[in-house]
């Protein structure tokens, strides 16, 4: 008998901004992406529709960033004032 032991993978984690899908380690680096793009290209808060990047793991929306780089549980179309802030 052929014992099948399940091998846990990390999550693949990934922060898709602007539809471009850029490969993450944590949830800072993908908030630092976001700071460092709209810093270089000059956006304004106006030019960010609710959520201006989402943080996926596994392909999943688990959190979206807004104009000042703080995160938020899952995705910006959801986002509701009880909505809790990730630290």
């Amino acid at each position: 008998m052929t014992t099948k032991i399940a091998v846990q993978r990390p999550a693949k984690l990934t922060f898709n901004l602007n539809g471009e899908m850029i490969p993450v380690r944590t949830i800072d680096e993908a908030r630092g992406i976001w700071l460092a793009y709209r810093d270089a290209e000059g956006i304004g808060v106006s030019g960010c529709e609710r959520g201006c990047g989402e943080y996926m793991e596994d392909g999943k929306v688990v959190a979206h960033v807004s104009y000042n780089g703080r995160m938020w549980q899952g995705s910006a179309r959801a986002w509701t004032p009880s909505t809790q802030e990730i630290r």
